[in-house]
């Protein structure tokens, strides 16, 4: 099949203008679709149930019951890819974005960092009006204001940043894991010289306090978690009352502990579009090279992962001065993250399935609105001022309801572009950057592409 790849060298000089149809790379779209379907099956769990599965100190299901299996199944293959995926494609859009602008010859870094202003207005919006305590604009407009300095770097210097930034993030988190074991090791001191009664000290007593507190969060009790699920099946006002507190620190003072992590990604991404992996322009003996080495070494290490403290106990925090999985989790999800884009690079090379691609890459280019749709359909499912089925479900029930979510969004996004350009807020963010309103409904000229370019094999 033969037909044209975005080429930035080959764009006319010419004003700032948004990437038309025909300039977009199918691959990078499809890559995108099925990141933003993933992304729902870890979203999920946090609009529907009284405790998020990832949390610390969370109790697993029974290891016979069905919640178990599938939470096993989504945890190993798809805990963190997706999203990290997102995250790839995110830091290959600063790149394509600055490269197609700095093309007119134009300065681009007002119009670059207006694109990113807003998207954090959206992120702010998306939660505290939406009410979605898992929104990622907001991080994902603060990385792009960070990821702008590095664009000109050539691959390998984006991966060596891209390392150091994994770094930092395992090293947060390492140091995370030991303030809670210290925590929960003191607190049994405590309870030992109570049992022993022998009078606490002031430190004592500042540390059973300061370990209840972070059990209460972490591991609710019977008479919490019922709390909880009331309040989420509240009213607007009461969610609201509830949620905006925990999205605020999470805007604040953990923006400083995630965003490592995601800057990471975001550089890896950077240096494999520069590198020609995520375009799909290496050798198809490559890509199943990948492939196999991917799944080969990703598979065992995600499952040594699982069950060596991921999620961790407090049982296996008494007995584990170090957790092996915060250093093993990243290499197991790299590994499988290159698996999963390796084979759909070489199914988009392949040519089959050309309805299912069309398909994947339609939600991809309306990634924002899919994302915020999302957000829309799942609360009104599960909060209270929707239908109220916060907590009413079982773990493996959710994914019921993903399905249902992404029929809508495979065939609703095919629709759509039957007769717009581009997603409505695609066409929000996109007027706000070029500070103009910009053209929505298709061209004829366009008409006939479908948008679509596809590699040849």
């Amino acid at each position: 099949m033969t037909t044209s790849t975005y080429a930035p060298d080959q764009l006319p000089l010419t004003a700032p203008a948004p990437v038309q149809a025909p300039e977009r790379i199918t691959t990078l779209d499809v890559l995108r679709g099925v990141a933003l379907l993933g992304i729902l099956l870890m979203n999920i769990p946090l609009f529907a149930l009284p405790d998020n599965i990832s949390a610390p100190l969370h109790t697993l299901p029974s290891s016979d019951s069905l919640d178990y299996k599938v939470l096993h199944v989504v945890a190993v293959l798809f805990e963190g890819k997706m999203r990290a995926l997102f995250s790839l494609l995110f830091g290959a859009g600063v790149v394509l974005f600055v490269t197609q602008k700095a093309r007119t010859g134009r300065p681009v870094i007002g119009l670059y960092y207006r694109r990113m202003g807003w998207l954090i207005v959206l992120g702010l919006l998306h939660a505290h009006v939406l009410l979605w305590e898992g929104d990622i604009l907001y991080l994902y407009g603060i990385c792009g204001l960070v990821l702008f300095w590095f664009r000109k770097l050539k691959p390998a210097y984006l991966l060596v940043a891209a390392l150091l930034c994994s770094g930092l993030n395992m090293t947060a988190f390492s140091l995370y894991y030991e303030h809670l074991r210290t925590q929960r090791l003191e607190y049994l001191a405590v309870v030992k010289a109570e049992q022993q009664h022998r009078p606490l000290t002031p430190a004592q007593h500042t540390a059973r306090q300061a370990w209840l507190e972070t059990e209460s969060e972490s591991a609710p009790g019977p008479q919490q978690t019922a709390a909880y699920v009331r309040t989420m099946r509240g009213s607007y006002m009461t969610v609201a009352a509830w949620l905006r507190p925990h999205m605020v620190q999470g805007q604040t003072q953990l923006v400083l502990v995630f965003i490592w992590d995601a800057l990471s990604l975001m550089l890896l991404g950077m240096a494999l579009l520069k590198w020609g992996f995520l375009t799909g322009e290496w050798s198809v003996h490559f890509y199943w090279g990948l492939l196999v080495v991917g799944y080969g070494l990703g598979l065992p290490a995600a499952l040594y992962t699982w069950h060596h403290g991921f999620p961790f106990s407090v049982a296996f925090m008494e007995a584990h001065p170090v957790n092996v999985s915060l250093y093993s989790y990243p290499v197991q999800r790299l590994l499988l993250l290159l698996g999963h884009a390796s084979g759909l690079i070489l199914l988009v090379r392949s040519g089959v399935l050309v309805g299912v691609q069309r398909l994947l890459a339609a939600v991809g280019r309306l990634a924002l609105t899919n994302y915020i749709l999302q957000t829309v359909l799942c609360t009104l499912i599960f909060f209270g001022y929707g239908l109220g089925y916060f907590g009413r479900l079982a773990y493996h029930q959710l994914f019921y309801v993903v399905g249902a979510i992404w029929a809508v969004q495979l065939l609703g996004s095919s629709l759509w572009l039957r007769y717009y350009q581009i997603g409505p807020l695609e066409w929000v963010w996109r007027s706000l950057t070029y500070w103009q309103r910009q053209p929505l409904r298709r061209l004829e000229s366009l008409s006939t592409t479908k948008g679509y370019t596809y590699l040849k094999p």
